[in-house]
């Protein structure tokens, strides 16, 4: 069973309006907080004390969640659902069921006590009570206590093993009445396990035996689980970072067992802890859920009328999917925001600071506000004057100031229509150099950057060289200087909220008319190489007029940025700043000792790929059995990554675990590039270039880095490399053989049609780090037919021919699926069958090619195929084994292996008995 299915990326509009006239009324209640607040009910704690509680209360004990959960029910001010069903009509009918809940076992004796609830009133409004059920992180998921045991003591043990907590839901609002009639509510906090319970049973068929394990919550609530299946023992994982990127996840079914059967929500795998802000989470419940519709195999154990397990109906199932039309369904509104900065005016010395973002609903009208954030927190009061409404971009000018200064931007926002608080956006930063407004450290900043690709590591080593001479008008004399001071050596990393890193401090250790002495140590080297640094003591001669001359004092800057994590920034940033012996006075009068140099700027190249479509979801890869709806596949694994026309790029070349695959761009001078693929072919390009490599047809495990030559500033031959995010690929290849291929001595339907079969041999060949998911092959013949109605599946060719989820090591395919009719009559006539066999390789542990992502992945199904002709001429051996005819043969009869006689061919192997015209028999054995 496959993980949580997704939805459309699409969200609906949540609109609060006027529940339309209809024919009927709408469960249109729910309790607003001071309503849950109103009602007041006491529990007994293990030692026998008496709590006073109200509804709107989070239960965490055991006792405190029972009690909770039976005066929801109990209480007729509980809003509560009236009616279980709609009919073909479309009309609303058969009335919920509210009353007791100590009952007899069917299939065994004893009366359950657990609740010990003899009767429960009809509630006075029809409505929704949404409980959030929270799972605690050591339960193991085992199907828990049985009906005969399910008495109140073992109830409480039962939800001290499982249960975290149990919290009513309140302030929900009706959803669009016309377009999906409901009600949402929404959820706050930090949950890693969860699910939801309503009250009221939605079908319920007074099934009593034993056999689906515990029910703990049996007849009264509404279960609400994304599974359409009873199998046991799968977990739901890891849709966090679905849920972020605008998913949005359907609720299967009314589950009996949700508990039991693992079948609730988790963000992260069944054994992870990890807990997740949820706050914008939202569940909408749609009245039509349980509607008619046609079940067309999709209901096991459904109603002929589609309304599976209807209150009332004698089914022994209690499996109760949803209209799939009309599911629950839940989402995570989320705000994704980018800052950068971008010089306006180098005179005027101000940057502009452009926001923009986006939010995982693509449809509702949302608001927005803009917050600073100062020293980690959030500022009280909005930067935008006015709300920002369907905006999703802004801008601000700020000016540079004599030091450096860090602008960190939160947005705040929702749907207008939505009743959850605002949701925070990341945080987003951007970094102004300083500057001094006198221009008294004028230094002409030369660069010599260097950047290595460590494959193995993983990571840009970066070696990068400022060299420092005096700039026209410069005013740093020796005036400036005493032992002690010290000029200073700045990396901002654009993009990080980190602040400016002091990479190297050259402090001032002698000083004479004529000369000064320094020595320089460096910070926030990772992964330095010593041999290239330059000398860290010498000394700075000083010219008659007091002016320090540098003369190309070089520092060297080595650190590394990862490209597995795609860590490294877009654009680095370099300044010099000077504490004084002496006061500068700044142009408005104020003294500071501390002064800012001009800056350099060194942009990183990193490029966008795009990763192959041949991976897959466990869900997906489930209901990937349409030949004829696939994903397009090859038998090579396309890779391609769009870069950018820059005239600073040498090359573009693309590294497959560490060797060049042969194909780059490379610049032409002219504004373009010429595009070299692994056939030699070139092309010209006044575009992004996007380079394609086909992986070679050996399976392995393939890492993909683009590589990226750029020319140095200093604009010698030279030039460095930046090594753009590592994309892990897996490419299984399946190995198909044909061992044999038989047809059919004998026509059917007056000499048309030939049965044919083709025995293929299967060899999975798996990528490490995976194992067989699933094996399936298609047959596709243009001239396939059939002659009786027991085989007219078979001309179904866009479902397969074989499927097999067992994992094993190789395949032989030559039972009776692999037999199959078509045109052929005449004698040395050929016949070619296309066969489509599609491995399926899951990753046994969870991907590492989701850097971006912002939770661990589930496991990634990579998918392999192979596509073989099969050609049937008249050197192919026919199925029959012996033919003595004697005499002409006046009557057949084929018989099939349970010993059924008919005057046509059975689906696989027959025993044909000939009755010739003097009496005789012969038989013979053939497969069709």
């Amino acid at each position: 069973m496959g993980i949580l299915k997704k939805g459309k990326r699409l969200f609906l509009l949540i609109a609060m309006v006027v529940a339309a006239a209809q024919a009927y009324a709408l469960p249109n209640k729910c309790l607003t907080k001071a309503e849950a607040q109103a009602i007041t009910f006491q529990w007994t704690d293990a030692a026998g004390v008496k709590h006073n509680a109200t509804l709107a209360d989070r239960a965490t004990d055991p006792r405190h969640i029972i009690a909770l959960l039976k005066e929801a029910y109990t209480n007729a001010k509980v809003p509560g659902i009236w009616q279980s069903a709609y009919n073909s009509s479309g009309e609303r009918e058969n009335d919920a069921y509210y009353g007791q809940i100590q009952y007899k076992n069917g299939t065994k004796s004893g009366t359950v006590t657990a609740w010990n609830i003899t009767s429960a009133p009809k509630p006075t409004n029809e409505g929704y009570s949404l409980f959030l059920m929270t799972i605690k992180d050591s339960y193991a998921g085992s199907y828990g206590i049985e009906y005969t045991d399910m008495t109140y003591t073992n109830l409480v043990n039962y939800f001290n093993d499982v249960i975290e907590s149990a919290q009513l839901l309140t302030d929900g609002w009706r959803t669009d009445n016309t377009t999906e009639p409901g009600m949402a509510f929404s959820v706050s906090g930090e949950v890693s396990r969860f699910f939801f319970l309503s009250k009221g049973k939605a079908r319920d068929n007074k099934q009593t035996a034993a056999e689906y394990g515990a029910k703990p919550f049996y007849r009264m609530f509404e279960e609400f689980s994304p599974y359409d299946s009873q199998a046991t023992g799968t977990t739901i994982t890891d849709f966090y970072a679905s849920l972020l990127a605008g998913d949005r996840y359907p609720v299967e079914h009314d589950c009996n067992t949700i508990i039991g059967r693992k079948h609730y929500f988790l963000m992260d795998g069944n054994s992870a802890k990890t807990r997740y802000n949820v706050n914008g989470l939202t569940f909408v419940i749609p009245d039509k859920r349980l509607a008619y519709f046609t079940v067309s195999g999709r209901n096991k154990g459904a109603t002929t009328d589609g309304r599976c397990d209807v209150f009332g109906t004698t089914t022994t199932t209690a499996f109760a999917n949803y209209n799939p039309s009309h599911a629950p369904t839940m989402f995570l509104y989320a705000i994704n925001l980018q800052a950068d900065a971008q010089v306006l005016s180098e005179s005027d010395h101000t940057y502009t600071v452009n926001l923009k973002w986006t939010s995982t609903d693509k449809n509702a009208d949302q608001t927005f506000y803009i917050y600073r954030v100062v020293d980690g927190k959030v500022e009280d009061t909005p930067i935008n004057s006015e709300p920002l409404h369907n905006v999703y971009s802004w801008s601000e000018t700020v000016e540079q100031q004599t030091s450096g200064v860090t602008y960190t931007y939160v947005v705040r926002g929702r749907p207008d229509l939505a009743q959850f608080t605002n949701v925070t956006s990341n945080t987003s930063s951007v970094i102004i150099p300083g500057y001094d407004p006198q221009e008294r450290l004028v230094l002409a900043i030369s660069n010599n950057y260097e950047s290595e690709y460590d494959f193995d590591a993983q990571c840009n080593r970066y070696a990068n060289y400022i060299v420092l001479n005096n700039g026209v008008g410069t005013t740093v004399t020796s005036d400036f200087l005493q032992v002690g001071s010290k000029f200073e050596f700045h990396r901002y990393e654009q993009g990080s909220d980190t602040p400016d890193k002091i990479v190297a401090t050259a402090q001032i250790t002698a000083l004479t008319s004529s000369s000064c002495s320094y020595q320089v140590t460096y910070n926030y080297q990772d992964g330095a190489d010593n041999s290239k640094y330059p000398a860290t003591t010498g000394n700075f001669s000083i010219a008659s007029n007091k002016e320090v001359q540098f003369g190309n004092f070089t520092i060297c800057d080595q650190f590394s940025a990862s490209t597995a994590s795609n860590s490294h920034a877009p654009k680095y940033t370099y300044q010099v700043s000077l504490e004084s012996a002496k006061p500068f006075i700044d142009l408005d009068g104020s003294s500071t000792t501390k002064v800012y140099s001009n800056i350099s700027e060194v942009n990183i190249y990193k490029v966008d790929y795009s990763s192959p479509a041949l991976t897959m979801t466990t869900e997906q890869a489930d209901a990937d059995t349409d030949v004829f709806n696939l994903i397009p596949l090859d038998d090579s694994l396309p890779f391609t990554f769009a870069a950018y026309n820059d005239r600073n790029v040498l090359n573009y070349i693309l590294t497959c675990d560490g060797e060049t695959t042969g194909i780059y761009a490379q610049n032409t001078n002219d504004g373009k590039y010429a595009v070299h693929n692994i056939d030699s072919e070139e092309k010209q390009s006044a575009d992004a270039v996007t380079l394609i490599d086909a992986l070679p047809e050996a399976y392995d495990n393939f890492s993909y880095m683009p590589l990226i030559e750029t020319y140095r500033n200093d604009g010698s031959a030279n030039r460095n490399s930046y090594g753009s995010t590592i994309t892990p690929i897996k490419c299984p290849s399946v190995d198909v053989t044909v061992v044999n291929k038989v047809r059919s001595n004998d026509t059917f339907d007056n000499d048309k049609g030939r049965y044919y079969r083709a025995d293929l041999q299967i060899t999975p060949n798996l990528p490490s780090g995976t194992s067989n998911y699933c094996v399936r092959v298609w047959r596709i013949c243009d001239k396939a037919m059939e002659s009786q109605s027991r085989y007219q599946y078979r001309l179904n060719q866009a479902v397969p021919v074989y499927e097999d989820k067992e994992g094993e090591d190789d395949y032989l395919l030559d039972g009776d699926n692999m037999v199959f009719g078509a045109e052929n009559t005449k004698t040395g006539e050929s016949l070619t069958a296309k066969f489509v066999v599609r491995l399926y390789a899951i990753s046994d542990t969870p991907s590492d090619a989701s850097a971006k992502r912002l939770a661990p992945s589930a496991p990634i199904v990579y998918v392999g195929q192979k596509t073989i002709d099969v050609t049937f001429d008249n050197s192919v051996k026919t199925a029959i084994e012996e033919v003595k005819n004697d005499a002409p043969v006046v009557s057949r009869t084929y018989y099939n292996l349970v010993g059924q006689g008919a005057t046509k061919p059975w689906s696989g192997v027959n025993i044909i008995i000939d009755t010739h015209s003097d009496g005789s028999t012969t038989s013979t054995k053939a497969v069709y």
